[in-house]
């Protein structure tokens, strides 16, 4: 797998950057846990956590961190609704909506049967 790290001192998790280990990962669920996937990568400060704290604040159990027996039928429900023309066009309306530029994946994906990951100053346009 080709990952990179951020440096130990700011980013103590590996980054996985090809799909084809991301894929291997996912595939992988005894060896890689989804149950941490929630986990800020930036520790909240105190005071910040204090006030969640008081408001009761919890993140429900999701499909992202669900590593128990139902992620299976829980992500057959919710599959239909995370299609690549889905994302594509929520991320278009909520780019343009708040005034900023689109993602680094969109502002430089093309399809040409399947999805090329760019970098972000890599600049290509979509074909059809």
């Amino acid at each position: 797998m080709n990952t990179t790290t951020a440096g130990a001192q700011t980013c103590p998790y590996l980054v996985l950057r090809e799909p084809a280990a991301v894929r291997e990962v996912l595939h992988r669920p005894e060896d890689f846990s989804p149950a941490n996937a929630l986990i800020a990568v930036t520790p909240l400060s105190g005071p910040s956590l204090r006030v969640l704290q008081r408001a009761r604040f919890a993140l429900p159990p999701v499909l992202a961190s669900n590593d128990t027996a139902s992620h299976a039928g829980i992500r057959k429900v919710v599959a239909g609704f995370f299609t690549r023309q889905r994302w594509v066009l929520l991320s278009r309306a909520s780019a343009a909506s708040l005034g900023m530029p689109l993602p680094p994946l969109l502002a430089c994906w093309k399809r040409v049967g399947k999805w090329i990951w760019c970098r972000p100053w890599q600049r290509t346009r979509r074909r059809s």
